[in-house]
């Protein structure tokens, strides 16, 4: 298990992520072509389908923690789930909400859901296994959590020059997939599925965009980039006992 040896406190974390949309830039989908784009992406989304292979979403409560503006969230629901989102962000929580998205600053002890989604949201956090605690809590037997993070077991080849390590520098722990197996299976969660995709963002600024046409092409019609493919993301779908 890799992680900081010195973390920031609570307060200081929590006043970070309390206005996190607006440090990430996260971008509200507004207009006919984002409505359009939202659909197309909803059909071909990697974290939907991979509920969609192990049982589904349609009619499922989903409960998203970490759910920003609502991506995922929107793309779930047009699959048919009744979905619910935790965002400590209070700008997002109110975007999400103007969406017809029940959208909560905690995760709530007091209901169930049947999938529990959480997408690079571990890594942020002091306690993670205290977060996975509620998650099993709120899960009933044979309900689902789909969890993704940075992919520590690229560090395995690459070493202490792994790209993971500069990123994002807000990450505090990096989980390799045994350690990630490791920690559901202590709060009764236990991992049937794996899978590992993807490359990390690594924009630099005053790079010139791309032709708005060819964007455009980019976004609403190629699913396959190389940009796509790899293992930087590792995504697991752990199952309650």
């Amino acid at each position: 298990m890799l992680y900081l040896p010195e973390v920031p406190r609570d307060g200081v974390l929590s006043d970070f992520y309390s206005g996190y949309g607006e440090f990430k830039r996260y971008e509200v989908p507004r207009g006919v072509i984002a409505r359009l784009r939202a659909r197309l992406e909803a059909m071909r989304d990697l974290h939907v389908r991979m509920l969609e292979e192990t049982g589904g979403v349609k009619q499922l409560r989903v409960l998203e923690i970490g759910a920003s503006v609502g991506h995922f969230c929107e793309r779930a629901r047009m699959r048919g789930a009744r979905v619910t989102a935790v965002e400590p962000d209070g700008a997002s929580r109110a975007h999400l909400a103007a969406r017809g998205v029940e959208a909560l600053d905690r995760i709530p002890a007091d209901r169930e859901f049947d999938v529990v989604c959480a997408f690079q949201v571990l890594e942020h956090l002091t306690d993670p296994g205290a977060m996975l605690a509620q998650v099993a809590a709120v899960i009933p037997r044979d309900g689902r959590a789909l969890l993704s993070v940075p992919n520590a077991g690229e560090f395995d080849d690459t070493g202490p020059t792994w790209i993971g390590f500069r990123v994002d520098l807000e990450h505090l722990n990096y989980f390799r997939a045994e350690h990630l197996a490791r920690l559901c299976a202590l709060h009764g969660l236990f991992v049937e599925h794996q899978w590992q995709t993807a490359q990390p963002a690594v924009g630099r600024a005053g790079t010139p965009p791309a032709p708005l046409a060819r964007r455009l092409w980019s976004k609403v019609f190629e699913s396959t980039r190389i940009t796509r493919s790899g293992s930087y993301e590792l995504s697991v779908l752990a199952r309650r006992a």
